[in-house]
């Protein structure tokens, strides 16, 4: 089956291609591939808010999409066939597979991070090593010796080793194919993407191997050059095992989005980052402000436990008070965003690390780190000089978040500016911004009957606008909840309650952060 589910992210969208009511066998006709193009671009049309810039940017546009890639199909021709990376083959039509991976490049001519197609299945296929760019270069940056067939060389892969060619094609050629389905929104993320998965390849966007399929790839090693007889592996089955008995399944890989482990360059999203890692190897005193507040949430809450047993509200001790504040008791220990302070030059620098706006648990999960950072930052304020937040790597995530937590760090009384959105009118849209779904997601809250009333105004003016044939809401605050009470001034961020963290603030990003 063929899905087209949806989920809107700042002015663009999702598109996943597993299921849209076309089984395999229903695409094994070119009219009917032809109406699953068609419908993937009526979906575009209805939803994606970008298509004007697109046209103005790249000159790509929704009728040249469909001249193109109809007559691709047509042909029943690939892009790697009509590009002349391949040699065409004779057949009448694209087999299932190849219409999907078609599709997929056809909405990466859009170059938009936030905008792709997945094939079928959660499938990826490994060599046994994980490599990511470093200037021009490949480079190994960790094993996995899990899928790595011992004997496969004369000479040991070892990290640092450079990736020159894969079955006598370079790593390069490779990536200008991977181009094809790369759909970053810049050239640089494309191509790191694209060069990375030569040796990591995701059946999202990708063909796949088969398993156990051989390979042989070329490595440099200083001035000297070696060659290593490898297979591919799939790991769909390692992850599936790892999660139902993870303590007999420890790779390298096993734990890094949770927990502060040393992690290989180019992995985004993961607890430890480089800059952790260059900490680590200096001399520097380091106090971990995370793990001590962790420890008094759990000290808290064995407090309560024990209030609780004993009837007795307020004398755990037998001295009649509690050895930590009692309201720590409500906040969720968390392990995935350090916290820790470094004395440098006489100074004391906090650090902060964000390895993604993604927590588990959705909106729960949010709420409870936001609520964690609040208690960390007030710490944070008390003991450091300066504020480094590393979000190195970082792989995006949810933009209401982000504008939460700048309310932790908003200082003046005036509220700070954020960013502003215009968002294309659909039924979505309209569907989500009912007022019975104005909660705060933060607090889980009602509004009360003046915000409700405010809401309820606004929505009907958005449904009276879709109506009249507009297609623009115009500017209003991105994934926020207090626009409809603010018309006038969308998009500002107050500082929160919970307190504020008033000194100088250093950002560190890269190349490899996300959204």
């Amino acid at each position: 089956m063929i899905r087209l589910p949806i989920r809107t992210l700042l002015f663009s969208l999702l598109l996943a291609l597993t299921s849209f009511s076309f089984s395999a066998s229903a695409l094994k006709t070119k009219r009917d591939q032809l109406v699953a193009m068609e419908a993937i671009l009526a979906e575009l049309q209805t939803h994606y808010g970008m298509a004007k810039f697109k046209e103005k940017m790249f000159g790509v546009t929704y009728d040249s999409l469909r001249q193109k890639y109809s007559g691709l199909i047509q042909q029943a021709r690939t892009l790697e066939e009509e590009m002349g990376y391949e040699a065409q083959q004779e057949r009448q039509i694209l087999p299932p597979d190849e219409f999907r991976q078609l599709m997929v490049g056809m909405v990466s001519e859009l170059r938009d991070g936030h905008i792709s197609l997945f094939r079928q299945g959660e499938n990826s296929a490994t060599m046994g090593f994980f490599a990511a760019p470093i200037g021009e270069k490949l480079i190994v940056t960790a094993l996995r010796k899990e899928f790595l067939l011992s004997g496969a060389s004369d000479t040991e892969i070892r990290l640092g080793d450079e990736v020159l060619e894969i079955d006598g094609v370079s790593v390069h050629d490779l990536a200008r194919r991977n181009m094809l389905s790369a759909s970053g929104g810049t050239f640089a993320d494309r191509w790191e993407s694209a060069i990375t998965n030569t040796v990591t390849r995701f059946s999202g966007n990708q063909r796949l191997p088969e398993d156990g399929q051989r390979a042989i790839v070329k490595f440099r090693r200083g001035e000297k050059t070696y060659f290593a007889h490898l297979r591919w592996a799939h790991s769909q089955d390692l992850y599936f095992a790892m999660q139902r008995f993870p303590a007999h399944f420890q790779t390298p890989f096993a734990g890094i989005f949770e927990s502060d482990r040393n992690v290989p360059y180019g992995m985004k999203g993961t607890v430890r980052s480089y800059f952790r890692t260059g900490l680590m190897k200096s001399d520097a005193a380091m106090v971990d402000i995370g793990e001590a507040l962790n420890n008094e949430i759990a000290l808290a809450k064995k407090e309560a436990a024990k209030i609780a047993q004993t009837k007795r509200p307020d004398d755990v001790t037998g001295l009649g008070q509690r050895t930590v504040k009692p309201e720590l008791e409500k906040l969720t220990p968390i392990h995935r965003l350090p916290v820790y302070v470094v004395n440098h030059n006489g100074k004391n620098i906090g650090v902060l690390r964000i390895p993604s706006y993604s927590p588990a648990g959705g909106l729960n999960g949010m709420m409870a780190e936001y609520k964690w950072l609040a208690e960390a930052l007030s710490r944070l304020q008390k003991f450091s000089d300066v504020l480094v937040i590393d979000q190195l790597s970082n792989s995006g995530g949810m933009v209401y978040y982000v504008t939460k937590l700048l309310g932790l760090l908003t200082i003046s009384e005036e509220p700070m500016k954020t960013v502003l959105v215009d968002h294309k009118l659909n039924e979505t849209v309209l569907n989500t911004w009912k007022p019975k779904h104005a909660v705060d997601p933060t607090t889980g809250q009602h509004p009360n009957h003046t915000e409700y009333r405010f809401w309820d105004k606004y929505y009907n003016d958005l449904k009276q606008k879709y109506a009249n044939g507009i297609e623009w809401t115009g500017l209003v605050a991105a994934f926020d909840d207090q626009m409809p009470s603010l018309e006038a001034r969308p998009g500002e961020v107050f500082a929160a309650p919970e307190g504020v963290f008033s000194k100088p603030i250093l950002l560190l990003n890269d190349s490899l952060s996300a959204s």
